[in-house]
């Protein structure tokens, strides 16, 4: 039975995250993916010296910390998470950073927590995750200065090369027994509309592709809040068996290297 309850799809969430902070540590640490992503949306975002940003959905702190580098001494960044888990590690990596501050707090109700304006807000790697999509970005709305800036991305799938084959989406379409069979928390392809009738303006999009490896992949789709995201109704380990027969599949395809194609979107109050 599909859960359409959004309370519930953001406990079964929170407790995905709560389950992987050190899969999410080593993976970074390893690889300084969600750094780069960082990197990548607030050069799109115009993130500079000064600015105060929110970094929502900001997990144990690899993207609090690249922004932060990127606002300076004179900028301010409050990472935003509700898995009390991740916060917990973002807070003891960054507790000597006096430019950043950690809230517990739903997406869903920014505007509660922070009652100050702030110069742009950014969802890396997290807006596939809001349910409702429209509160979301509303409560976000309300929270920005005008002329404040809203970035986002979410990832679009693995492919064979930029533009080619979704190799995961074949696999679901092949009917084949270890297809990927989750469903997407939030349709993203609403998202230039929602923006707009949230309010935004000057809306742009694109395209972030990421070059991996198998190995890299693996190690990705290993962190249990993305095998969740793949496989949600089937225990860990079973879903762990079934990402080594897909990416066996991906393989026999003659598929390497891979490539982690993410979208973005932004816009302006």
């Amino acid at each position: 039975m599909t859960v359409k309850d959004p309370e519930i799809i953001k406990q079964i969430i929170r407790s995905n995250f709560d389950k992987s902070v050190q899969s999410y540590e080593s993976y970074e640490q390893k690889y300084g993916r969600f750094r780069q992503l960082t990197y990548e949306l607030a050069k799109i975002c115009g993130i500079q010296e000064g600015m105060t940003v929110c970094d929502i959905g900001c997990g144990t702190g690899a993207s609090t910390l690249a922004l932060a580098e990127l606002v300076g001494e004179d900028g301010r960044v409050v990472g935003i998470d509700f898995s009390d888990e991740m916060l917990k590690a973002a807070r003891a990596k960054m507790k000597n950073l006096a430019n950043t501050k950690f809230i517990s707090c739903d997406a869903e109700r920014l505007d509660e927590k922070i009652d100050f304006k702030v110069d742009a807000i950014l969802y890396n790697a997290s807006i596939f995750l809001m349910p409702n999509l429209s509160r979301t970005l509303r409560t976000a709305y309300e929270v920005l200065g005008l002329g404040g800036i809203v970035g986002m991305n979410y990832l679009k799938g693995m492919f064979s090369e930029p533009g080619g084959v979704n190799l995961f989406l074949s696999a679901k379409e092949e009917r084949l027994e270890f297809a990927p069979y989750g469903r997407k928390v939030a349709d993203v392809r609403t998202l230039p509309d929602t923006l707009s009738q949230t309010g935004f303006k000057d809306i742009e999009e694109g395209v972030t592709p990421l070059e991996m490896t198998g190995d890299e992949v693996k190690e990705f789709y290993s962190i249990p809040a993305q095998s969740a995201g793949l496989y949600p109704k089937t225990p860990y380990e079973e879903r762990l068996k079934m990402l080594d027969a897909l990416l066996d599949h991906v393989q026999n395809k003659g598929c390497a290297p891979l490539f982690q194609v993410w979208g973005w979107n932004k816009g302006k109050k």
